[in-house]
């Protein structure tokens, strides 16, 4: 449901620290991508700290990756650190688990993140590395495993693991069993549907009508790698662009004209992007909470 006013500031922010990858997985439209790849300037990403400084309160989420395999971005632990410093107060990075190295890891331990998603697409092998191209699982395995140790060996329960699965074709008749194998092992393992990155590709439910669950403009805010303030997490490309970090606060952009004039558009069903889209936000097909009491 659309909320009747935008929050005060938003509540999850996504902060494309890079926008590089080094996979090339099946459901991703980076194909399509024009921008250029390239690693956020620290002195922008600094500004979008500071700008946050009096309103961490109505931070829920904290995410410093984007459309890019945020592992890539040798700056992540300082940039972190950094958020921490300023009172943000929950962290989130979502990653594909290749450069998940030992040492990588016990960096980010110490970083002080809250949460980490390692995505997974299957537990065979062989469709895991169909789906995410380029990929090697049983690094990742290895890798994650690692993880687990470091955190366990460091007596901490920072970051929360969290296991990510999408819910495509190709891994329809293992989910049961990947919800099984790896709630004991993680703190929460989920299963989420796949969508059409607005239209961009052919992948999930039908639409059959306007997508008016999503509340996006009122609670969310992207900012590319350049300092654009785009229109949400699946304007992969940046084709709506909704003020720059660059030449305004977050505070003015979220209550500025573009915004305004986005969320009008949104309910009158008038932006293209969201007219072709097919995902709801917070829709999951399965999802676990591991029990430390067992």
């Amino acid at each position: 449901m659309i909320p009747d006013v935008e929050s005060l500031f938003p509540e999850f922010l996504n902060i494309e620290t890079t926008n590089r990858c080094n996979l090339k997985c099946a459901m991703c439209p980076r194909h399509k991508m024009t921008r250029v790849e390239r690693t956020m300037d620290m002195d922008l990403y600094k500004k979008i700290v500071e700008d946050c400084g009096n309103y961490t309160e109505h931070i829920k989420s904290f995410q410093p990756f984007m459309n890019g395999e945020p592992l890539l971005d040798n700056f992540l632990e300082e940039r972190i650190r950094i958020a921490k410093k300023a009172g943000i107060r929950f962290i989130q990075i979502a990653t594909n688990g290749i450069l998940l190295t030992r040492s990588r890891a016990r960096s980010l331990v110490e970083s002080c993140l809250d949460s980490i998603i390692i995505a997974l697409e299957d537990i065979d092998k062989d469709v895991h590395e169909q789906i995410r191209r380029g990929s090697s699982y049983n690094k990742i395995i290895s890798n994650l495993e690692n993880f687990i140790s470091i955190r366990s060996e460091a007596g901490l329960t920072r970051p929360e693991i969290i296991v990510r699965m999408l819910g495509l074709e190709e891994n329809s008749l293992h989910r049961e069993a990947f919800l099984q194998h790896w709630k004991t092992k993680v703190d929460q393992v989920v299963i989420v549907p796949v969508h059409n990155w607005g239209g961009a590709i052919s992948l999930g439910r039908k639409i059959s009508h306007p997508n008016l669950e999503c509340s996006y403009l009122w609670r969310q805010m992207v900012i590319l790698v350049d300092g654009t303030v785009a229109l949400c997490c699946l304007d992969y490309d940046g084709v709506h662009v909704l003020g720059n970090v660059y030449n305004e606060s977050l505070y003015d952009i979220w209550h500025g004209e573009k915004f305004a004039e986005y969320r009008e558009k949104f309910e009158n069903c008038q932006v293209d992007l969201c007219s072709r889209c097919n995902w709801i936000p917070g829709s999951v097909i399965a999802y676990d909470v591991r029990d430390r009491a067992t």
